[in-house]
């Protein structure tokens, strides 16, 4: 009987969590302006929007698009943004952060609106998931736009849509009521939830109404509000088609952020406390898990509207409006711990969006307007093309037997608290999923200094042939910039059978995929 390796991933086929969904691959898109240039512009674009951009975003298979998105979506009113664009108004956005006065105000000149936004979702096969202010809005305007988008028959919002140049419905199933600012109480936004929610034309779309909840306590804040008002009886006798009338929502949705030191020039307890914010999204899991538990829906989703390393550097502090930082390898790897968690609680999370897109907090793209406009696909877009795979496969249990790569103090920032534990860093953190004969594993080497090896251990099925694709780079803060836009970028990988086992080095600070042929 052969020696059993230290280090093993074990993975099994014979249990399945559920199906990854590619919702949870999604991002914000609150930075979508960076991605429009003029229709005339040398930038090959489609309506004003970049077709380099849509390239690449459909390279890493993003799920989901969420617009408008944070801040955006509290002061967005969706007639500014639909009519020629030359037509639409200009105003000035009310996104506000500490430092800035009146004169530092963004302008909004509504050039990415409903029509190119849900263009861009169409181009890049992504599901469009839109935010409705209650700030700004009403609940006859919220009620407007989705018919406006949504309507198959001959109205006045339909004839409107038609005349913009969109003939067929666009079907927008996800829409979230926003409270970004958190201006008024979990009970009273509750009330506001019923409002919107309780009458919304389904047209058949099955709309998914998700509400938002961030305060401290306030998931079961929410429910306890519910069942004292004796709201969530309706979903026991209300039939089809008039379930439309149930005034409830289809999932809460939570924002999640993490800061872990400048996003370059960090040290080694920076590095990880990076790593430990991904990997921490378990424990949060948990207790949503638990939370849930009194919920007035059984079939109540979770989801994140907003989620990612948000470093607090100086370069963030120059540039408040737009939230930018640098993306390194450091946030390649704590994206990928993230998604390996999502991929692993794909039976209870349905949906999660990176903050952002484009040049913002967490970002997967860059356009770098000093070099022409360059786009530029960071470490953590990289890492969205290296897990593409996974999306639409049946995730299977999977448990790593490793030493842990470093034992810190972590502190986690969030709009619900300020979070501090001890946190055991694992050297080796994994998900797997199952397509027919097809496996696929995706390894995250936490450990900034040190290879590991490791065998990957398959039961339910033998495996054959495999291959590997890796993300890392000798400096662990490297980064993607206009003079190297590929300095770090994916590379094929040896990985084979030794005696009948597959067993494989997985470099320091690296995100490795795995592709095994089950006989």
């Amino acid at each position: 009987m052969g020696r059993t390796a230290v280090n093993v991933i074990d993975i099994d086929t014979n249990d399945p969590i559920g199906t990854i969904s590619p919702h949870l691959y999604g991002c914000m898109f609150s930075s979508c302006y960076y991605g429009m240039v003029e229709a005339d512009s040398p930038i090959p674009n489609e309506g004003g929007f970049r077709t380099d951009l849509i390239e690449a975003m459909r390279r890493a298979h993003i799920g989901m698009l969420q617009w408008p998105a944070g801040d955006q979506a509290e002061y967005y009113l969706w007639r500014d943004g639909i009519g020629p664009r030359s037509e639409r108004p200009l105003r000035k956005s009310n996104k506000w952060f500490p430092g800035c006065d009146d004169m530092a105000f963004a302008p909004e000149d509504n050039a990415m609106g409903t029509h190119e936004f849900l263009h861009v979702c169409e181009r890049v096969g992504a599901e469009p998931y839109m935010g409705v202010s209650i700030c700004y809005g009403s609940v006859a305007d919220f009620h407007q736009w989705v018919e406006y988008c949504n309507c198959p028959y001959d109205t006045a919002l339909s004839r409107e849509r038609r005349a913009n140049g969109r003939e067929e419905p666009f079907r927008v199933r996800y829409w979230y009521l926003n409270n970004q600012g958190g201006y008024i109480t979990t009970e009273e936004y509750a009330a506001q939830v019923r409002r919107y929610f309780g009458f919304i034309p389904f047209f058949d779309t099955n709309p998914v109404r998700v509400a938002r909840v961030d305060r401290a306590d306030g998931t079961r804040r929410f429910f306890r509000n519910w069942r004292e008002r004796g709201v969530y009886q309706w979903m026991d006798y209300v039939p089809a088609p008039w379930n439309n009338l149930n005034p409830g929502v289809d999932a809460l949705c939570y924002i999640r952020y993490g800061t872990t030191g400048p996003s370059t020039g960090f040290d080694t307890e920076q590095w990880y406390r990076s790593m430990a914010y991904g990997l921490g999204f378990q424990e949060w899991i948990d207790d949503k898990r638990e939370e849930f538990k009194e919920s007035f829906n059984p079939q109540m989703g979770v989801g994140l509207n907003e989620w990612g390393c948000m470093h607090n550097t100086s370069y963030i502090e120059e540039n408040l409006l737009s939230l930018r930082q640098k993306d390194t390898v450091r946030d390649g790897l704590a994206a990928a711990t993230a998604l390996n968690v999502f991929n692993g609680n794909c039976d209870f999370l349905r949906f999660a969006c990176l903050s952002d897109m484009i040049n913002g907090i967490h970002h997967a793209f860059e356009v770098d307007e000093t070099a022409g406009g360059a786009l530029i696909t960071t470490p953590t877009g990289l890492v969205f093309e290296l897990y593409a795979p996974h999306q639409g496969g049946t995730c299977v249990r999977t448990r790593a037997q490793v030493p842990d790569a470093a034992r810190i103090a972590s502190a986690t920032t969030s709009t619900v608290a300020n979070e501090e534990a001890t946190v055991s860093i694992p050297q080796l953190q994994a998900s797997a999923s199952l397509k027919e004969r097809t496996l696929t594993v995706t390894v995250v080497n936490t450990d900034r200094d040190r290879a590991v090896e490791s065998e990957v251990r398959v039961s339910g099925a033998e495996p054959g042939e495999a291959s590997a694709v890796v993300l890392t780079h000798e400096d662990p803060a490297a980064l993607n910039g206009a003079e190297e836009p590929e300095r770090v970028h994916l590379l094929d990988a040896p990985a084979s059978m030794t005696a009948g086992k597959l067993v494989h080095r997985f470099p320091a600070h690296s995100v490795t995929r795995l592709t095994v042929a089950l006989r």
